[in-house]
């Protein structure tokens, strides 16, 4: 994907069916193209920056200082609100969009 320009980029989303990513600017373009998305979260705010307008599933592991202010965590060595979340639990968000295949 790199190297393409944004409607590019969005053209290439629109043809998946199915979008994997973290909070970024292409899980929003997926987002605004209407391709379901999963949504790897760590630190920010789910809750305010989801995907609102399609079918999707949040994959993020709650800890008492979510959402943190930077980027860089406060209260361990490493982020681990990221390094939480696992495969087994992208991949149980993926099989649950893909089982109801008519919203896809």
């Amino acid at each position: 994907m790199l190297g393409l320009r944004i409607p590019e980029l969005a053209e290439l989303i629109r043809g998946a069916r199915l979008y994997i990513g973290n909070d970024s600017g292409p899980l929003h373009l997926a987002a605004a193209v209407g391709t379901p998305v999963v949504a790897i979260w760590g630190s920010s705010d789910s809750r305010r920056w989801r995907p609102w307008n399609i079918d999707h599933r949040v994959v993020q592991n709650p800890f008492e200082c979510n959402p943190c202010p930077g980027y860089r965590c406060l209260v361990a060595d490493s982020p681990l609100c990221i390094e939480s979340v696992t495969v087994e639990q992208v991949y149980a968000a993926v099989e649950e969009l893909l089982a109801n295949p008519a919203q896809l």
